[in-house]
């Protein structure tokens, strides 16, 4: 439960409640939620399903949000994580943090976000250096 958002805790929490969730009274079994909960699996065909919100948070998160690969026993090293392709299923990853994230790698995401963080930071360096100053 830990690897969730706390977008994902909130709207499952929610999910029984009719006001949230119109299908609240129609869930998969313990078991198959139990198994989204954790991670996303390709939805089978087979059969016409009743919409599941556990199942469409989990693949928001495994094929939107962005993650690095860690290895088997949980282990990274935080200044080269390396991006991990959306709805990677064969190698385990996590989420990228928005706080610990350090600037060197801002730039997985592209050219313009790592000079936009660059320059917030020299920036807000230079804005305090000028106030400490003042």
């Amino acid at each position: 439960k830990k690897e969730m958002t706390w977008g994902r805790r909130i709207a499952l929490a929610n999910a029984q409640k009719k006001w949230y969730n119109p299908h609240a009274g129609h869930h998969l079994s313990d078991k198959e939620m139990d198994e989204d909960v954790v991670e996303y699996r390709p939805p089978k065909v087979t059969k016409k399903e009743i919409p599941s919100l556990e199942r469409a948070w989990a693949y928001y998160e495994h094929f939107a949000l962005p993650r690095f690969i860690v290895q088997d026993n949980g282990e990274y090293d935080r200044h080269d994580l390396k991006r991990a392709d959306p709805g990677e299923n064969d190698l385990r990853s996590k989420l990228y943090d928005p706080i610990t994230t350090p600037l060197s790698q801002m730039g997985d995401f592209g050219l313009g976000v790592g000079l936009y963080f660059s320059t917030l930071f020299a920036i807000s360096t230079l804005t305090c250096l000028a106030g400490l100053l003042n």
